[in-house]
C-alpha cells in the first residue's frame, strides 16, 4: 500500500483565568490554593500529497479525577466520522475523527474548559513511605510496564542500574536518576512540538536534548 504523508497544521492555544477567592462552594479549592480553570483550543488542519487523501486523527482528553475535570468539551469539523472512547490499556479518554478519501478540507475545531485543584504530596510523606519498602498497589503496577519508547531493558536498564548501584531505598533510586536527567539534559528548540518522548533513542544515541516530553520520558 503507498503510504500517503500529510502535514497537520495545528493552532494550539491556552487562555488561563485564575478564580476569584470567593470561588463557588460546590467546586473544588480553598482560600489558600483557589480553583484554576483553562480554555484550551485545538485548531487542526490536514493536508497531503495527494489532495484526495484519506485520514484520521487521535486527540487526547484530559482525564477526570477528584483534582481535575473537564467541565465542557465542544467540537466541530468536516471529518466523516468521530467518536470519544477509551479503547487502550490505560483507559485514557481519546477524541477520534476520520475523513474519507476527497478533495474536501480536512479540519478539526476543539475547545475544553478544564477546573483543576492545586495537588501536592510533601516530600518527607514520601520518603517515609518508601522506607517501608511496602509492595507496589496494583493500580500503578500498569504505569510502570515497559513502552515502545520507555523501554525497562537494554542500555536504559543497564544505566539505571549504574546509577542506582548499591541503594535499596525506591525513592533514593528515584533521587539517583532524577540529579542525572536534570544534569546531562537540556532543551533543543530544533525539537517539533513538544518532543516524541523516546527514552529508548536517547540513551542510544547519547544526545539528551529535547523538550518537555523527552526530558519527562527519559526519568520515567
Amino acid at each position: 500500500m503507498h503510504k500517503k504523508s500529510f502535514v497537520v497544521s495545528l493552532f494550539f492555544g491556552a487562555t488561563v483565568a485564575m478564580m476569584a477567592a470567593n470561588t463557588p462552594s460546590d467546586v473544588l479549592g480553598s482560600d489558600e490554593h483557589p480553583v484554576r480553570r483553562f480554555h484550551v483550543v485545538y485548531d487542526f488542519t490536514l493536508h497531503g500529497d495527494d489532495p484526495a487523501f484519506p485520514a484520521r486523527l487521535w486527540n487526547p482528553v484530559p482525564y477526570n479525577t477528584p483534582w481535575q475535570q473537564v467541565k465542557n468539551l465542544t467540537f466541530k469539523g468536516t471529518y466523516d466520522s468521530f467518536n470519544l472512547n477509551q479503547d487502550n490499556a490505560y483507559n485514557a479518554p481519546i477524541f477520534y475523527a476520520s475523513w474519507h478519501k476527497g478533495k474536501q478540507p480536512k479540519t478539526l475545531h476543539i475547545e475544553m474548559d478544564i477546573q483543576t485543584q492545586y495537588r501536592s504530596v510533601p516530600i518527607k510523606t514520601i520518603e517515609a513511605a518508601s522506607q517501608k519498602n511496602l509492595p507496589i498497589p496494583d493500580a500503578a503496577k500498569l504505569f510502570l510496564e515497559p513502552t515502545a519508547h520507555i523501554p525497562t531493558n537494554g542500555r536504559i536498564k543497564a544505566k539505571a542500574e549504574e546509577l542506582t548501584r548499591g541503594v535499596t531505598d525506591r525513592f533514593e533510586k528515584v533521587r539517583r536518576i532524577y540529579n542525572w536527567v536534570t544534569e546531562v539534559t537540556f532543551r533543543d528548540p530544533k525539537v517539533i512540538g513538544c518532543g516524541v518522548g523516546d527514552a529508548g533513542k536517547m540513551i542510544q544515541s547519547g544526545y539528551f536534548g529535547g523538550k518537555c516530553t523527552d526530558i519527562s520520558s527519559l526519568f520515567v
